[in-house]
């Protein structure tokens, strides 16, 4: 007897629950003052991972990147942080700062300690490759005069 009771409380409150969660609150309407709107961030940031765009667009970034971070390993210099992205951070000889800046602009980052400071390398969709080039021979210039 008390178990048939419990029951019944059990179907009435889930009965209850069901019947109250079934209400739809997101009425459609036609009203043309109700209006949905997106910021332009939303939209754009959509966008870029529509369709694969994003990695399409990054691909060459990428591929600058990596091109120079195998130069920089096989330099034997080490990074703050490991990346497969098209931002690199090496940990670089100051000496090698100021030549490196004359012709490429870097993002100082941090300083090491007195000899070294880590600085950002960024390539993007634009980046050219014969400045690729031209960066990796500097580095290497650099690298053999140590």
């Amino acid at each position: 007897k008390d178990l048939l009771k419990i029951w019944s409380i059990v179907l009435t409150v889930g009965l209850a629950l069901a019947v109250s969660s079934c209400r739809d609150e997101r009425a459609f309407t036609t009203d043309p003052s109700h209006r949905l709107s997106f910021s332009t961030d939303t939209v754009a940031f959509d966008t870029l991972f529509t369709d694969n765009l994003y990695g399409e667009i990054s691909a060459h970034a990428i591929k600058c990147a990596m091109q120079i971070q195998a130069t920089l390993i096989a330099c034997r210099v080490p990074f703050l942080v490991e990346t497969d992205t098209n931002q690199l951070f090496p940990i670089l000889p100051n000496a090698w700062l100021e030549e490196i800046g004359k012709c490429f602009q870097l993002s100082y980052w941090q300083k090491i300690d007195d000899a070294h400071s880590t600085v950002r390398i960024c390539t993007s969709w634009a980046t050219k490759h014969e400045n690729v080039e031209a960066l990796i021979q500097t580095l290497c210039k650099l690298n053999a005069q140590q």
